[in-house]
């Protein structure tokens, strides 16, 4: 188990160059964005525009905060809005997003096809969770308690816990995003 709190995340450009990310984890750790096997990030986006292309990637975006955008995905379009439902999308596809108002914060989690799979859902209060993926990543969308062998952990809006291995937690207050992440090759 290890605790991921959001003043560490790396910060970078996005690979089109038109925003920046929070790197919140990577695997392997030293990956670039050109070899990742699974990457989740934090962007922020201030104005209208494409989405980067990442060739063989499974995407799920989540708009954290802010309006929400528009995601225009070949000619059709998908209203993302702050605390729906997560969004799957195929990363080598054309894709841009219109504001529908001020900035938007958003989570990015992709796998490598043939490579990882993920999955993404809310964890509301009185829920469990029990790591039977290889990664399971918590992810703050308030402040939050959660329950970890026995002990309270205090998260920060947006920082993060990674476990894995059966190891199980509860959250007792807040709201999070559970991404499970199985390695498939």
């Amino acid at each position: 188990m290890k605790y991921l709190p959001a003043a560490d995340y790396a910060r970078t450009r996005w690979k089109n160059g038109a925003g920046e990310t929070s790197q919140i984890a990577v695997f392997p750790s030293d990956a670039t964005l050109d070899d990742f096997v699974w990457r989740v990030s934090m962007a922020t986006v201030a104005r209208d525009g494409a989405f980067s292309r990442f060739a063989g990637i499974d995407r799920t975006l989540i708009v954290l905060a802010g309006d929400g955008v528009i995601l225009r995905l070949d000619g059709q379009e998908y209203p993302l809005l702050p605390g729906h439902a997560p969004f799957r999308f195929a990363a080598d596809r054309d894709a841009d997003a219109v504001l529908l108002g001020d900035v938007v914060t958003d989570l990015n989690i992709m796998t490598r096809r043939g490579a990882a799979e993920h999955r993404v859902a809310w964890v509301r209060p009185g829920e469990s969770l029990a790591a039977s993926a290889a990664t399971v990543i918590l992810f703050a969308t308030e402040p939050s308690t959660l329950r970890i062998l026995g002990e309270r952990v205090a998260l920060a809006t947006s920082d993060a816990m990674i476990f894995g291995g059966g190891e199980q937690a509860a959250l007792e207050t807040g709201r999070v995003l559970a991404v499970s992440i199985e390695l498939t090759a």
